[in-house]
């Protein structure tokens, strides 16, 4: 599929944003974009990638630990106060274990 250049309105008659103003397709490519991007970005190091799982690991470690000592009755008497936080422990878990593993 052909993605048409901003000279090829015509096709698509008037464009508008969300915010009511005219838009215009953009007149560069995909590899415009890539060459505007550093080399380096795109090197690959198992190194790094083992230091970044590891640091996720014991973040997460970290974050159960400190739940798992504080979300008590001894410091929270509350039960639905304890429920609460447990969930909002269980989804920030969640959210940070998805994104260390994306």
């Amino acid at each position: 599929m052909e993605v048409p250049v901003a000279d090829g309105n015509a096709e698509y008659g008037k464009l508008i944003d969300t915010y009511g103003n005219e838009f215009e397709l953009p007149t560069f490519t995909i590899k415009d974009i890539r060459d505007a991007i550093p080399k380096h970005c795109y090197e690959r190091s198992g190194a790094r990638f083992l230091t970044y799982v590891a640091r996720d690991i014991l973040t997460l470690a970290a974050t159960l630990m400190l739940a798992y000592k504080f979300i008590t009755p001894e410091y929270v008497p509350s039960t639905l106060a304890r429920g609460v936080l447990w969930a909002v422990y269980g989804f920030g878990e969640s959210s940070a274990g998805s994104v260390a593993v994306a």
